[in-house]
């Protein structure tokens, strides 16, 4: 109706002026008016709009088949001292996720980047699921798991800090080389250590591999 879809325009808005901007190094792509890129992020304020927002939404009828997918889970423990204790198991993630109407998710292992056991587990998920397998650089076992389990590998996940690798290194290269052969989506994780892991960066690579889909975290 029409409160819907002020409330939707409106939301709309808030995003849009909200979302940060760096400076974009590719010619004409991801572009505003002011040459800059704009960043897909959005800030607290922004969320919590959105989510009273889209809570209103649900709540005046205006949206009734909603689908909710969880774009980035982690499986495993980790080993990095900033997430000491840290872990999670399929169970843990199926129940947590059904328990809130999340019915789709995005799965990639923890800094142990055991993909093979992630593969195994995700063989018991009821929910639909999308693998991320995480690329330690100088692994040659990556190729072989996309080929076993093609309709479930989506996709690669690149961690520049924690593997201590800037973007751009081409010891990245293999596993992009293989992200285009296969149509794999590359997940890397921006921010934090800029230097190695800045979006600009990350632009830089995708400019390198255009036939590649990137996905910048964070």
């Amino acid at each position: 109706d029409r409160r819907s879809s002020t409330v939707i325009e409106v939301t709309k808005r808030i995003a849009v002026s909200r979302a940060p901007a760096i400076r974009c190094p590719l010619k004409n792509r991801g572009r505003d008016r002011t040459g800059q890129f704009l960043c897909p992020l959005l800030d607290v304020g922004t969320l919590v709009t959105f989510l009273v927002l889209l809570n209103y939404q649900r709540q005046s009828g205006s949206v009734t088949d909603l689908t909710i997918i969880d774009s980035h889970v982690h499986l495993g423990a980790w080993r990095h001292p900033g997430f000491a204790g840290v872990s999670c198991d399929i169970e843990t993630v199926v129940k947590e996720l059904s328990t809130h109407g999340v019915s789709g998710v995005a799965l990639t292992p923890s800094d142990e980047a055991d993909n093979g056991t992630l593969l195994q587990a995700s063989l018991s998920c009821p929910l639909t699921h999308w693998i991320f397998l995480w690329v330690r650089p100088g692994d040659d076992s990556l190729g072989n798991l996309v080929a076993q389990f093609p309709d479930t590998v989506r996709g690669l996940k690149i961690h520049p800090s924690i593997e201590q690798v800037p973007l751009g290194d081409p010891r990245w290269d293999p596993s992009l080389e293989l992200a285009r052969e296969h149509g794999l989506r590359v997940m890397v994780h921006t921010g934090r250590w800029q230097e190695a892991a800045g979006y600009g960066l990350a632009m830089d690579m995708a400019a390198r591999f255009p036939e590649v889909t990137f996905i910048l975290s964070h």
